[in-house]
């Protein structure tokens, strides 16, 4: 999952992903 994206560093995607999976919710970058 340590993909770079436009405007993220790879721990700040990392954190948002596991922070949304947490939630229970689908992140966006996932549907890339």
């Amino acid at each position: 999952m340590a993909r770079r994206t436009a405007g993220l560093d790879e721990d700040d995607l990392e954190v948002a992903v596991i922070y949304s999976i947490s939630l229970g919710i689908h992140p966006p970058v996932l549907s890339n």
